[in-house]
């Protein structure tokens, strides 16, 4: 018995593979396109952040200080006098000063902060009774010229522990480095140079908070911390307390503008060269100033 094998003609065949070639033609267009949604696929890792959370800031203003400063400085044989620089010296209480700021986001959680700024004061007075500064003694009637030159620079790292698309909070760790100068300078027709001394300090402290913002539009946000520190140790004693709030409003691209108050209560005990300091300082103000973003602000 023969078996039936159909017969196909050749232009059946012409039309069926040319049918099967326009399909594969088809398919392989539709494949080229495919590519295009990885990058969609990977955008959909991407982290949103608030919108004031950039890779690079780097702020610039001016602070309006008002300080408190009493120090004692007592040398190898006297006790030194309990002296408030602003009531005894009349040291200007105010001063304007610079800020400087600057903040790295290595990722969207954590910040690097580096920031300075100083202060420049100084008086002439007649001194209404005596006083002792170090080893040296200075009558009433004499008239003293006194500077205190402070420079304070500040390094923290800060890491978000909540970070959502519109409020971030955190824990934070930094350093103080305060140096101080203190210029006391006899001045008058019988003045005893030999009396005129400086010195120098240097403070360095440790300090621990918390930090946070909240973007309340895609303009306008709040920023601020808190920290704190004490600390004692053989020759040493010393805490800190301190604080910044600031409003934030994104004027234009990458360019904000920042009003907020900030503050900060030293009070540190140390020996240095013989010379033993008791030295309670504090500041606070209004700070204005000025922040330029870069870097890339996709987050991941």
């Amino acid at each position: 018995m023969r078996k039936f094998i159909p017969k196909v003609s050749v232009p059946l065949m012409l039309l069926l593979g040319s049918v099967l070639h326009a399909q594969t033609e088809e398919i392989t267009k539709t494949t080229e396109v495919i590519p295009v949604a990885k990058d969609t696929v990977g955008d959909s890792n991407l982290r949103d952040v608030p919108w004031y959370v950039e890779r690079y800031r780097i702020s610039a203003g001016f602070y309006e200080m008002i300080n408190k400063t009493n120090v004692t400085i007592q040398g190898s044989s006297n006790q030194g006098t309990d002296l408030d620089f602003e009531r005894d010296l009349g040291i200007d209480k105010t001063n304007e000063t610079f800020y400087a700021d600057f903040e790295w986001r290595s990722s969207s959680r954590s910040r690097f902060n580096l920031n300075y700024f100083n202060s420049r004061r100084k008086n002439s007075r007649t001194l209404d009774r005596d006083i002792t500064i170090g080893d040296e003694t200075y009558a009433i009637n004499t008239n003293l010229n006194t500077t205190i030159e402070t420079d304070f620079f500040r390094f923290s790292y800060g890491y978000a522990i909540l970070s959502k698309p519109k409020y971030e909070v955190g824990l934070l760790v930094g350093t103080h480095t305060i140096t101080t100068k203190i210029g006391i300078k006899v001045e008058g027709e019988n003045a005893d140079f030999e009396k005129n001394k400086t010195y120098d300090a240097v403070a360095p402290l440790v300090d621990f908070g918390v930090w946070g913002g909240y973007a309340f539009t895609d303009r306008f946000a709040l920023r601020g911390e808190i920290n704190y520190f004490q600390l004692k140790v053989d020759i040493f004693d010393g805490r800190t307390f301190g604080y910044n709030v600031s409003a934030v409003y994104r004027v234009w691209k990458k360019l904000d503008l920042s009003l907020g108050y900030s503050g900060l209560d030293l009070n540190v005990n140390f020996d240095t060269d013989n010379v033993s300091y008791d030295v309670d300082w504090g500041h606070s103000g209004v700070m204005l100033y000025a922040s330029y973003s870069l870097g890339n602000k996709k987050w991941r």
